[in-house]
């Protein structure tokens, strides 16, 4: 997957039901559904975020992903990344059950605390 080419990564990307904004310190917070019509987005934020010292990937807003996406965030677990989820969500259960907290810092937030990402 190529990054999209000529966008600012600040300016937020949407697609079908998702919309990926990159925050002020690089974190990235796509919101709504990534699946395989739109995970391309996902992907190319992750791709211009800045990893320094870790890439932060805010997943609290997301309420679907599919092997689109998580083919998309291991693709770029070789670089040192938290991903926040809510506790008990679909989201967190998918990323639990595909291994991924193996090769990233996967953190479960209670809903209560669920707010934007530090």
């Amino acid at each position: 997957m190529e990054p999209e080419s000529g966008r600012d990564v600040a300016e937020p990307i949407r697609r079908g039901h998702l919309q990926v904004d990159v925050g002020p310190a690089g974190e990235v917070v796509p919101v709504g559904q990534v699946d395989i019509g739109n995970a391309r987005l996902l992907h190319a934020a992750l791709a211009n975020a800045a990893a320094d010292p870790v890439l932060l990937v805010d997943l609290r807003q997301v309420g679907y992903l599919d092997s689109a996406a998580v083919t998309v965030l291991f693709a770029h677990a070789h670089k040192p990344m938290r991903i926040l989820t809510n506790s008990d969500s679909a989201v967190a259960r998918v990323l639990q059950i595909c291994g991924l907290s193996h090769v990233a810092q996967v953190d479960q937030v209670p809903a209560a605390e669920s707010g934007p990402a530090e």
